[in-house]
């Protein structure tokens, strides 16, 4: 069960952690006054299923899309096969070569852009390492690799295999834990500044943080 956005409840079945993960019915419920309200209830027949939001769409799994306000159903533009990520209004699906298109909520049905991403596939990219620069929602999609999510620029980060990219409000900082060194990248990845310095408990507090939520 979730909510979208804040006033209404989606419930799925069966959706718990010892289920095969199939959805057969998505039902939605206002909870805006003093008992929810069902709003509305459709089946489907989405193996391996999940539940996440996407602009004004609730994906269900594979390339399925169901209208938040009513429970139409649509396709997405990706292949069935494909587990996009969502960030806000846009998607990523990435094959298993390292071709990515992107995707905007607002047309679901017609990729943003293509783009082959070199390493998207090594298992460390961190989708959840977003910022907002110069207007512009961007993501880690590779270790050394950046994507501006609406038009599907590259941003080359320029990193070896000890350091790792934290995102910045203007910019990106590399931080090199073994050596203790820093680097401040712009948005566009050209280095503006660099220090060393002990690593801070906030990262690593932060790191664990992270850990356990994306392992959940």
């Amino acid at each position: 069960s979730t909510l979208f956005p804040y006033t209404t409840l989606f419930r799925s079945e069966p959706f718990t952690l010892n289920s095969s993960f199939d959805l057969t019915r998505v039902t939605a419920y206002d909870i805006s006054g003093s008992e929810p309200e069902q709003q509305w209830e459709t089946k489907v027949d989405q193996d391996d299923g999940y539940v996440g939001y996407w602009g004004d769409w609730l994906w269900i799994g594979g390339n399925q899309l169901l209208k938040a306000s009513d429970g139409t159903p649509t396709e997405a533009g990706w292949d069935e096969d494909l587990f996009p990520i969502l960030l806000g209004s846009y998607a990523v699906a990435c094959d298993r070569h390292d071709h990515c298109t992107g995707w905007s909520a607002s047309d679901p049905t017609t990729p943003l852009w293509e783009q082959d991403i070199a390493g998207v596939n090594d298992g460390e990219a961190a989708y959840y390492l977003w910022a907002v620069h110069d207007g512009s929602l961007v993501t880690l999609a590779a270790r050394d690799t950046a994507v501006r999510l609406e038009d599907g620029a590259l941003i080359d980060l320029n990193v070896n295999d000890e350091e790792h990219v934290l995102p910045l409000a203007d910019g990106w900082l590399i931080v090199n834990y073994v050596d203790e060194e820093y680097r401040v990248l712009s948005p566009s990845g050209e280095q503006v500044d660099a220090f060393e310095g002990a690593r801070p408990k906030r990262f690593r507090s932060e790191e664990r943080r992270v850990g356990k939520e994306c392992r959940s």
